[in-house]
């Protein structure tokens, strides 16, 4: 890494997934996120690059990387040669699809995301389709699912679990917005260093855990409860602060 500077380099993938919903390539670019994110919260610049193309037409038109929160990267091209400024050489981590890799002979560090499979239950596609189309849909649940298994493991995505982490971010937010009431208190050492510590290994499965173990506690003050949670949403992007002065439905 040059000093305080890293480069990341998304390959958005083509290929695994046959149902035409490429959610695989979606998991790369939101890995990619999460580490720029991750990076910067320790004080370090991060330029992300995707080399490829996301876009597919089984992806619905609302399935755009800034309604998954997403940051736009820095530059984009069909191949790593034809990135340009602010992209200059060759990338410090590249984030792969499974049984990928970048050029062979580039520097770097590679990340391997496992592959996404829509439930293969008769009419799972057309389901999975129904939900995150539906008029109050949230894209932001879906990254909250990808984010709740391990990123190298493959992981069978059913509409079940996309609802389930609907109904999770929904009460999570409306739990922050209720704590947002009390006085605030510091983010506790021991929790601010798991979390950290599990950011440190892109591992956002054990975050989700942990705060859901979090919201039901009696032990923590309702004000450290909602520091902790903003702390842990400056990298999980889930704008967890959104029910905040909003009537409860």
């Amino acid at each position: 890494m040059r000093p305080g500077l890293i480069q990341i380099c998304a390959y958005p993938l083509k290929g695994y997934i046959s149902t035409g919903v490429d959610l695989t390539s979606v998991r790369i670019v939101l890995v990619a996120d999460l580490l720029a994110r991750a990076a910067e919260l320790s004080g370090i610049q991060a330029l992300t690059a995707h080399v490829g193309d996301i876009r597919d037409p089984g992806i619905p038109s609302g399935l755009v990387m800034d309604s998954l929160g997403i940051h736009p990267p820095a530059a984009s091209a069909a191949s790593a040669e034809m990135l340009q400024t602010p992209w200059a050489g060759p990338a410090d981590v590249y984030v792969v699809g499974p049984n990928a890799s970048p050029e062979p002979g580039r520097p770097g560090i590679c990340i391997a995301v496992g592959m996404v499979r829509v439930g293969e239950a008769e009419g799972e596609v057309g389901h999975m389709t129904e939900v995150l189309c539906e008029r109050d849909a949230d894209p932001l649940a879906l990254r909250l699912a990808l984010m709740s298994v391990s990123y190298p493991q493959p992981t069978d995505l059913t509409a079940a679990a996309l609802m389930g982490a609907r109904k999770m971010l929904d009460r999570w937010r409306h739990r922050v917005a209720e704590w947002a009431q009390f006085p605030s208190r510091p983010v506790p050492p021991r929790f601010k260093t798991m979390i950290g510590d599990r950011f440190d290994e892109l591992a956002s499965a054990p975050v989700v855990d942990l705060l859901d173990e979090l919201a039901g506690s009696d032990e923590v003050p309702a004000g450290a409860k909602f520091e902790t949670f903003v702390f842990a949403d400056r990298i999980l992007g889930l704008d967890l602060m959104r029910a905040i002065g909003q009537p409860r439905r």
